[in-house]
Order: C-alpha cells, then structure tokens, then sequence
C-alpha cells in the first residue's frame, strides 16, 4: 500500500501476528529510488543476553533464539538482497617488517634487543610480539604474532615488497609460508610496499610498519613496543582484515576486506598545544583522511565528509570509516595510539571511497583511477604529521577552518535529549575539541566527544551514562 501522509512511499507488510493481524515487520520503499528500509516493532535484533529481562523471560527468549536468527537472516536476504551466509573467521597470519632502509630496519631491531628473550619474543599484556627472520612452522596464536624480518625486509627499487606465499597444506592443516625459490620472503601477500612509501611524505610517522595479512586488532600490537622504539621510527601497523577491530565504546567487529585498517602510534608532549588539548587528535586524524583523498588532484571533488567526533561520511548519511584514539602518559609525554578504518573498495554492504570515485568520473566525464588501501593509508598519515604540525605551530585556529570545511555541522539546529530536547544551534568545536552547541537563551554548552552520541538523521544529542 502507498503511504497516504507521504506520496511516493510504498509500505509492504513482511510478518504479521497471527492473533490480531497488525503488521511486525513491514518493508518501506521509496518509489522514486532504490531506497529501502525494514521497520520492525519486535527487537530481532537484539540478543537474549544483552535483554533487560526476568530469568524466566530469558529463558524463553533463548530457546527462540536461533529461530530469530533465521528470521533476521530471511528479512534481510530476501528485503535488502544482503548476503547473510556464515563465515569463518579468516585465520591468522604472521605479520612482517618494512622499513624505508636497512640502516633504520637494523636501528629499530637493536633497540628491541634487551627486552627480548632468547626467542626473540617482546612480552606485553595482549598480543607479544616474536621477532625472527624464520617462517613460523604452525598456526598462529591470538596472543602471539610473529614478525619476520630479514635482509630481503628492505623495501626494493621495483615491484611489489609482499612478504609469504601463501600455501595450504593437502590435509587441510593451517596456512602456512614459505619463502620463495631465492630465499627472498617476499611473494604473493597484497600489500604494494611501493605504492605506501611512495605517497608516505612524513618526518617520522609511518616509517616503520609492521604488516599482516589477518589479525585480531591492529590496536593492541603497540602496547609494549612504543614505548622502546626510537622515536624516529614512527610506527604503523597494517592489516587487511581484522578479526576483532576496536570502536569506540568498546565496540568490536569483523574487518572486511576492502578497508584501509591500520594503527599509528605518536608522540605528543604533554606542555605542548596539542597535549594540552588531547581531544583533538582524533579530530586531525578524520581530517586526514577526508583531506588525504582530496587532495589529490582531480579528486577535489569527491564528497568525503566528518561526522563529529570521529567518523569518516559520504555526504549525510552513509558512514564509511572512523577513528579511535588511545593514550598513556609516560613521563613528558602521551604515547597515543590512533586506530583507524575506512571502506576503500569495498561496495557491500553500503559504499566505499571508489563508488565515489566512478561516480564521479560518471557525472562529470573523467577517468579517475581508482584508490588502493595502501595508498589511502600513506596519504592519511602524511597529513596527518601535517596537521599535528600546524596545531603544534599555531594552535587550534590554523586547522579549524579546513576542518569546519568539510565537516557535516555547521549552524545545524539539534535537540540535545538528556536536556529535556533543549533546541540548540552546532556552533563548532570550543577550545579543547569538545562540541559547542548554544541555546536559543545564548547559553553556550560543551559536549564531550567520549560521552555522548549524535543521532544526525534525528539531529539528536543523547548523553550516554557511563
């Protein structure tokens, strides 16, 4: 049936109940595009153990639950044309060290040295690291990644700097590695060395990258180490699938493959601007991303935008990517991780970087090529040491501006919910990076980037309770 108060939308009825024959389920669709949307009164989504319910109820929710799932599954497959089969998880995989040189290579192992053990294994509180020029001769470990190093570890004049050709035993035993017919490590695993190196322009970040096919998180790999490694190193871990990535709020996921997924760690003095003003970095990160991709000539145009705090858009509503910082403070300074992940090419479920891409060269007639995630990642971290510089330099106001560029917000009027949907107006960031809203009373309110969640479809602030 055509929905009478909004022409144009079409309402299909998906599940009924049986007793009074009101809709549960019903499929929305825009007659005038392929939009489509699934309204549900029953939370399918929502898993018995994360229901606020009585030790009966649960009981009963949980012997349904695999009928929910199927449920779900059929919504979803048949309505949206998503592809809802189960998969393993991808297993894990060594990783591998790549250095600009074999001097800085050399530089970085010496200073691991005293901090190893006899099998070159750096301990750390949740994924240690083992350093060795040997393949590993078995599955590999969740707690424990091998990083192989060798002489062939320096990036080469020509071709692509994969390390391990992947082979699979007869029996159906675990992936292993081995080197190829010369000894070289390298073969065969996508990661174009060449392409990162080539469009990474930094001082320091990202100068050394540990890289792996398949890990859990790229965020944990620098627990122990960026503490010991010299400071000209810049350290970056690079992985094409995760299988237990980290978001904000403790959120978890499996990595797709498609996505420029990598971690970096930095430096920042506690008495300098931006470690007086630490919400900020997460900031500058986002905006090197959007401002990696558009700045490249000819690709000025392709609307990547910021969603404050954090995340990586496509226009207003489709989000492709987003950042999470950590930090610990030792001595002068704050060792941040920032972990990031952003959709380059791959289409499904929503969109990636490159659908933009062909659009573009679709709407105005030009051939752009597409981005890889290699490319995407050395670009991001290039700008982002610039931006760090600029901030350091000048402060706040001399990136502001270009941030307020391409972010989502400006003069937008939001309703902040745990105010009693007071009315208020996006002013921009304040002083420390927080969101400064202001009210039709001219009082002027900050909102923590950790605290809260902004429902832009909604144009809704809700404060979380920790």
């Amino acid at each position: 049936m055509e929905d009478v108060l909004t022409p144009g939308i079409q309402v299909t009825s998906v599940v009924r109940d049986k007793t009074t024959g009101h809709n549960l389920v019903v499929e929305v669709q825009n007659k005038g595009s392929d939009g489509r949307a699934i309204l549900c009164q029953v939370r399918l989504d929502l898993d018995p153990a994360d229901a606020n319910v009585s030790e009966e109820q649960f009981s009963v929710l949980k012997q349904s639950n695999a009928r929910r799932v199927t449920v779900v599954r059929e919504i979803l497959a048949s309505r949206l044309d998503m592809n809802c089969e189960s998969r393993k998880l991808p297993d894990l995989t060594p990783a591998f060290l790549l250095t600009r040189t074999e001097g800085s290579k050399n530089r970085f192992l010496a200073s691991l040295h005293d901090h190893l053990r006899d099998d070159g294994v750096l301990l750390s509180k949740t994924t240690s690291l083992q350093f060795s020029s040997e393949s590993p001769t078995g599955p590999i470990a969740c707690d424990l990644l091998p990083v192989l190093y060798g002489s062939e570890s320096e990036i080469p004049d020509e071709g692509n700097c994969s390390i391990f050709r992947e082979r699979c035993r007869s029996d159906g035993g675990f992936r292993g590695y081995e080197s190829s017919s010369n000894g070289d490590l390298t073969a065969g695993v996508d990661f174009d060395s060449n392409a990162y190196f080539s469009n990474l322009k930094t001082e320091v970040l990202g100068n050394t990258v540990i890289f792996a096919e398949v890990v859990t998180t790229t965020m944990t790999l620098f627990d122990r180490l960026m503490f010991l490694a010299p400071k000209e190193n810049g350290l970056a871990a690079i992985a094409r699938q995760q299988t237990a990535g980290r978001g904000r709020g403790g959120n978890a996921w499996i990595s797709p493959p498609g996505c420029a997924m990598f971690s970096l760690h930095t430096r920042i003095p506690l008495m300098s601007r931006l470690g007086q003003k630490p919400p900020f970095l997460q900031h500058l990160m986002s905006l090197a991303v959007v401002e990696g991709a558009r700045s490249i000539p000819g690709y000025e145009n392709i609307d990547l935008r910021l969603k404050w705090p954090n995340d990586i858009y496509y226009g207003s509503h489709v989000k492709l990517g987003g950042v999470i910082v950590n930090s610990t403070v030792m001595g002068g300074d704050m060792h941040c991780v920032i972990g990031c992940g952003v959709n380059v090419e791959n289409s499904v479920p929503t969109c990636c970087i490159n659908d933009l891409v062909r659009q573009h060269n679709t709407t105005f007639d030009t051939s752009l090529t597409p981005l890889t995630c290699d490319e995407v990642i050395a670009r991001s971290i290039t700008k982002l040491e610039q931006l760090i510089g600029a901030f350091q330099d000048k402060g706040c106001e001399e990136v502001l501006p270009l941030y307020y560029a391409r972010w989502l917000h400006s003069g937008v009027k939001v309703s902040i919910a745990d105010q009693g949907l007071l009315d208020a107006t996006i002013e921009g960031l304040d002083d420390y990076g927080y969101l400064s809203v202001s009210t039709k009373h001219g009082q002027r309110l900050s909102v923590q980037p950790d605290g809260n969640s902004f429902d832009m479809l909604h144009n809704l602030i809700t404060l979380k309770v920790q």
